[in-house]
């Protein structure tokens, strides 16, 4: 009986979480968008602030992450 109530391995449990976030966020940013009448492109104009100011936060393990984030992201000048 104890086997059946197991959760499952931590990867996976990971994804779940990882693809719930992904969801909750679009899901939000949808509705943000469509309620202050903003575009993808004034919100992407604020991208790379946010991630300038998650950078000096510190955060080791987002580092990486925000780094790309930075990288890749849309030209506001365009």
């Amino acid at each position: 009986m104890r086997e059946s109530a197991a959760l499952p391995p931590l990867g996976v449990i990971r994804l779940i979480i990882r693809a719930t976030r992904s969801l909750v966020y679009a899901d939000y940013l949808t509705g943000y968008k469509r309620n202050t009448g903003m575009r993808q492109a004034d919100t992407d104009a604020w991208l790379v602030p946010v991630a300038a100011m998650r950078l000096a936060v510190g955060i080791g393990q987002e580092r990486q992450r925000l780094l790309d984030m930075i990288d890749n992201a849309p030209d506001a000048n365009q």
